[in-house]
C-alpha cells in the first residue's frame, strides 16, 4: 500500500471515530451494548490496549529497543492475564480501564491515533514494505521482529498491513457501533 494512501486511511477513521465520541458525549461512550456487552469506551480501551503494544512493539523491531512495560501498557495496570488470547487479553484491557474516567480513556485513544499518524508520516515506502512477525521464543520482551533479523517470525506481514489492519478493524468496530447507535 502506498503511504498516501495508507495515511488517508489514518486520518478517515480517526474522522470518523472522533465525531461519533463527540456524537455520544460522555454519558453515550458509557452505554452498555454498544457491541455485545460493551460499552464504547470498551472498544476504544480494547483499541488502545493493543494498538499501543503493537507500535510500541513495532518501534522496537526498527530500533533494537527492549520496551518497558510503561511503554508497552501506557502505564495502566493492568491485571495478570493467563494467555494472549485475543478475549483472555480484550478481557484484560476492559478490566484494567473500568476505573478510568471515560475522558482518560478518549485521551489515551488520541495519543495512540496520534502516535501511529506520526510514526507512519515519519516511514519510508522502504521501511512500510518491510516485513514484521512475532518472535515468541521467549529470549526478550521485544516480540515484534524484523524477519530480515529473525527469519523464522511467526505472522510475517508488510508493516503497512500492520498498521491498516488496526485502521481496518477500527473502521469495522465504527460501523457496528453506528448501527447501534440508529437502533
Amino acid at each position: 500500500m502506498e503511504k498516501e494512501n495508507l495515511i488517508q486511511a489514518l486520518s478517515d477513521v480517526r474522522k470518523a471515530w472522533e465525531a461519533t465520541i463527540a456524537e455520544l458525549g460522555s454519558d453515550g461512550l458509557e452505554q452498555s451494548g454498544a457491541t455485545g456487552d460493551w460499552r464504547v469506551r470498551d472498544v476504544l480501551a480494547i483499541f488502545n490496549g493493543w494498538d499501543r503494544y503493537n507500535l510500541v512493539q513495532l518501534r522496537c523491531a526498527f530500533t533494537g529497543e527492549i520496551p518497558t512495560n510503561d511503554e508497552l501498557t501506557g502505564g495502566i495496570p493492568y491485571p495478570p492475564r493467563d494467555s494472549f488470547n485475543v478475549d483472555a487479553m480484550n478481557a484484560m484491557f476492559i478490566a484494567g480501564t473500568r476505573e478510568l474516567p471515560v475522558e482518560d480513556i478518549v485521551r489515551h485513544w488520541r495519543e495512540i491515533s496520534a502516535m501511529r499518524a506520526d510514526w507512519v508520516s515519519a516511514a519510508s515506502q522502504n521501511r512500510l514494505d518491510e516485513v514484521v512477525g512475532a518472535d515468541w521464543s521467549g529470549q526478550s520482551s521485544r516480540k515484534m521482529r524484523l524477519a530480515s533479523e529473525v527469519p523464522s517470525v511467526s505472522n510475517p506481514m508488510p508493516v503497512w498491513q500492520l498498521i491498516f489492519d488496526q485502521v481496518d478493524l477500527q473502521k469495522s468496530h465504527l460501523q457496528t457501533v453506528r448501527d447501534w447507535m440508529d437502533r
